[in-house]
């Protein structure tokens, strides 16, 4: 990010959390969790946008939403349902912060 960020000043540069895993084990999800935590703290100290995709691909319960995902149990790529959802939120995301300035309170959702 900071090689980005010296490449390109003016960019608005987006970050997007990691999907959920197939494994919907309770120790994969907090560490699921533990590092978007993380990489929302690091695109914050390099002032850079953190796109919160994984609460778009969970249920309720917390854990993965199948609808979303190819039918293998160890399978963690997205369904065509799944590549347009992502595609929605990106789209959201051009038409929304196109012209913004970056703000570090700003959480993308």
């Amino acid at each position: 990010l900071s090689k980005a960020r010296v490449l390109f000043p003016h960019a608005s540069i987006f970050v997007q959390n990691l999907l959920p895993l197939p494994v919907n084990d309770q120790y994969v999800i907090n560490n699921v969790n533990k590092f978007n935590r993380l990489l929302m703290r690091i695109c914050a100290s390099h002032k850079v946008f953190f796109v919160d995709v994984l609460s778009k691909f969970i249920n309720v319960e917390g854990v993965r939403n199948p609808y979303f995902f190819n039918p293998s149990r160890y399978n963690c790529h997205l369904n065509g349902r799944g590549t347009a959802q992502l595609a929605k939120i990106y789209i959201a995301l051009i038409h929304r912060y196109k012209s913004y300035a970056f703000n570090p309170l700003l959480r993308v959702t």
